[in-house]
């Protein structure tokens, strides 16, 4: 029976190790996973890596590596023809049984005028270029070259987790955050914005949450804009809600994401955004034998909210391998349901807030609950050591100042900030 999955990051990988592991049925399918990056990312270290607490090589780990009982292909995908049940690449074209798409989608577009700047965050080169970005901007700071203003700014478009982990970090990074309330620290060196479009932050997270970050991030000296639109992006200029504009030294997008044009080629309903409107059982109404999940799909329809976070696209995962399953048994399919486990908010300097099991935690013991749990996640046990060595075996500060250092880039600042 083949099985094709299309897409190498969390729901993609794991459905492929579900599909696999499940004896004796896993033995009967021919899974071959699609990707265009021989490498899986994981994403919520990102602001490890921002931050110069961990190297890339920590949170990149090879596709094959992790899916040695299936085929991983490298390519990029072109075209989907359900009639035939054939993925169209520039390497030829796949035939399949079942398909699972996880392919996540793209950030929305923003008008952005010529000469301007905008950043995005959504891959580790993404994360890589950011800190060398507002490494300079540090520097600048610094050294007193601050062109025609007395202060610089970052503007962070979207309140969502990921939105907020760069603005926490981006305050200790800057000087804006010295682990005290924003009345009792020193003046800021720079402004920081965080714009949410919607009129709260983390609308599928507990109230407590919400209420805690808010406050953490004014602590951080983070301003914090809600039901604020962004207009266009000109050069050292964001402008908000029509004429209302701030200056911006670097504009990083945070966002919502929409669907990817190929999913237009499947003929199946999307929203407006362009994602797919799946049923309770993830699957595209009108091809039962084609699942979808993460950032591809559509989840207003579903009981309860579910973020897209990684527990989320685990759980979709675990879903989507046990209903193909299914389907090659002639047994009904389950209906996702999402189960939320706890939820942890990075605000910078290794410090979290989290809410496990009802409980309120908060500090650098959530900091370290929060990066044991993804840890634990992190496909494959050699993954695992590797990134708990980064984590936790060495002094974090040392750990981030000697990959700056091996790469020529003079972040001082950095233990400044951390003492």
């Amino acid at each position: 029976m083949k099985v094709v999955i299309l897409g190498g990051g969390f729901g993609g990988v794991y459905t492929a190790q579900n599909l696999k592991s499940c004896w004796p049925l896993g033995e009967k399918l021919d899974v071959t996973l699609i990707s265009r990056s021989s490498h899986f990312e994981f994403k919520p270290l990102f602001p490890e890596v921002f931050a110069g607490r961990l190297s890339p090589d920590h949170v990149r780990f090879r596709l094959h590596d992790l899916c040695r009982a299936c085929h991983v292909k490298i390519a990029q995908i072109t075209g989907i023809d359900p009639r035939k049940n054939v993925v169209k690449t520039d390497k030829g074209d796949v035939k399949y049984e079942y398909l699972v798409i996880a392919l996540g989608g793209q950030p929305e577009s923003v008008p952005v005028t010529q000469g301007a700047e905008l950043s995005f965050f959504e891959s580790l080169d993404d994360a890589v270029r950011l800190r060398d970005r507002v490494a300079a901007l540090a520097r600048q700071m610094r050294s007193g070259r601050t062109k025609s203003r007395a202060r610089n700014s970052v503007v962070i478009i979207g309140a969502g987790p990921t939105g907020i982990e760069i603005a926490s970090e981006a305050s200790y990074l800057l000087g804006t955050n010295r682990d005290k309330p924003a009345a009792a620290s020193k003046r800021p060196r720079a402004d920081i914005y965080l714009i949410e479009f919607a009129p709260q932050i983390l609308h599928a997270w507990g109230q407590a949450l919400r209420d805690e970050t808010r406050r953490i991030l004014g602590e951080a000296g983070v301003h914090l804009l809600t039901s604020t639109r962004v207009s266009r992006i000109e050069r050292g200029r964001v402008y908000l809600n029509g004429e209302r504009s701030i200056s911006a030294d670097a504009v990083v997008w945070a966002g919502g994401l929409r669907g990817l044009p190929l999913y237009q080629s499947l003929g199946s309903p999307l929203d407006r955004y362009g994602r797919f409107r799946v049923n309770a059982r993830l699957q595209l109404p009108r091809h039962e034998n084609v699942f979808a999940m993460g950032d591809a799909i559509n989840t207003a329809g579903f009981p309860m909210p579910i973020p897209q976070s990684a527990q989320a696209a685990f759980q979709q995962a675990h879903c989507v391998a046990a209903n193909v399953r299914r389907s090659i048994a002639g047994k009904a399919l389950k209906e996702f349901r999402y189960s939320e486990l706890g939820v942890a908010m990075p605000v910078g300097g290794r410090r979290a807030v989290a809410h496990i099991g009802g409980l309120p935690i908060e500090g650098h013991v959530a900091w370290a609950l929060e990066k044991a749990l993804f840890t634990a996640r992190v496909p494959g046990l050699a993954n695992k050591l590797k990134l708990f060595d980064g984590l936790a075996l060495e002094p974090l500060e040392q750990e981030g100042m000697r990959y700056l250092k091996e790469k020529g880039i003079e972040w001082e600042f950095l233990r400044e900030n951390a003492e």
